[in-house]
């Protein structure tokens, strides 16, 4: 064999052998490709996965800060209302017992007419309480006595009245007033109520 002959089989042995290298590389590199496409598209559903755990945490964060205000709120109410009842204790005499707390009660309002009390001016009684005196605005309320004994004093919303009248059953309270209108007008409410 001649020495050109075997320069050219060397030369087509070398192009067939960078040829086999190329297709491996090439197929390397599709590799790598398929292998980067994909780590790409993981990566991008933990970029969401952390988006959308930054939004729930956002809102957590909000509903937080939402609870906390609601509970300031409640805390500041109980001890505006233990401040009044301290200062309703602290002005009363040193020898009354303590306000006892009667729970939360519904508040009516009514008035010495027939509507209200079944009674008309001239009726025997008409315009005395059940313990036997004048309903008087300001002071005369209606309790249901195996709640709030008659003779109680009632604080309803820093106010004092007295249990003098019935009529009413369970945690409800009517406050006297003196005529129909202003009863109505008054309408009714829920609040705590403390008796002594």
């Amino acid at each position: 064999m001649k020495k050109r002959d075997i320069l050219f089989y060397l030369a087509v042995f070398v192009a067939l052998a960078v040829s086999a290298a190329t297709m491996a590389a090439i197929g390397r590199i599709d590799k790598l490709e398929g292998e980067v496409e994909a780590l790409t598209i993981r990566v991008g559903e933990q970029c969401q996965r952390a988006e959308a755990a930054e939004a729930s945490a956002t809102v957590s964060k909000q509903i937080a800060v939402k609870l906390e205000e609601t509970l300031d709120q409640r805390i500041s109410e109980e001890v505006e209302a233990k401040i009044q009842l301290a200062e309703q204790v602290k002005s009363g005499a040193a020898d009354k017992p303590a306000w006892t707390n009667a729970g939360t009660f519904r508040i009516y309002h009514y008035c010495p007419c027939y509507y209200c009390c079944g009674k008309r001016p001239g009726d025997a009684n008409y315009g005395l309480t059940a313990t036997g005196t004048v309903a008087t605005e300001g002071r005369t309320v209606a309790v249901d006595p195996s709640v709030i004994p008659l003779g109680s004093e009632v604080l309803i919303n820093g106010v004092a009245y007295i249990a003098e009248d019935t009529g009413v059953t369970g945690k409800t309270i009517d406050l006297f007033v003196m005529d129909h209108a202003q009863a109505a007008a008054m309408g009714t409410y829920t609040t705590t109520v403390y008796w002594r």
